[in-house]
């Protein structure tokens, strides 16, 4: 069984470090680390950039958000990852 997760922030921890990496010799983000792992199904990802939406959503081929309780409802995650600034 695989988990459900949803990114929230998608930024360089996110997902930035290494999205123009090759994800099969670097992995240094929450994104990149779920999508490798077999235990995970990333479900979605929330921010408010819309070119990190296209980004993610290029890259991972699933759904992006721009309002958390939307993603929430609509994903119905099991892990909820917070990848956002502290001031966030």
């Amino acid at each position: 069984m695989a988990f459900n997760v949803l990114i929230v922030g998608l930024g360089q921890i996110g997902m930035g470090y290494d999205l123009d990496l090759d994800h099969r010799e670097y992995v240094y983000s929450h994104a990149a680390a779920f999508n490798q792992h077999k235990g995970f199904n990333i479900v979605g990802g929330v921010d408010v950039n819309n070119k990190l939406a296209r980004d993610f959503e290029n890259k991972y081929s699933c759904m992006f958000y721009n309002d958390t309780q939307v993603a929430l409802q609509q994903s119905n995650p099991d892990i909820v990852v917070i990848a956002v600034s502290t001031a966030t």
